[in-house]
């Protein structure tokens, strides 16, 4: 599976930056509202902070660790 590294960002209508976050990592066929949504939504932590997810791996990872828990 090949990973790109892009920035995230959504933007309101008057062109406003209301999300941002660089240095993403995603698969390499997303698209950027696919790579968007998961920066904004699911990566945890407080936006800048060095606690912050930035991949699809660590979120995948973290994902599968609390089913294994649950089991």
């Amino acid at each position: 599976m090949e990973w790109d590294r892009r920035t995230a960002s959504i933007s309101d209508s008057k062109g406003n930056i209301i999300f941002e976050q660089k240095d993403v990592e995603v698969p390499a066929d997303w698209s950027m509202t696919a790579t968007n949504i998961v920066a904004s939504k699911y990566l945890h932590g407080q936006l800048g902070a060095p606690e912050r997810e930035n991949s699809v791996r660590q979120l995948v990872s973290r994902v599968a660790e609390t089913i294994r828990d649950w089991a």
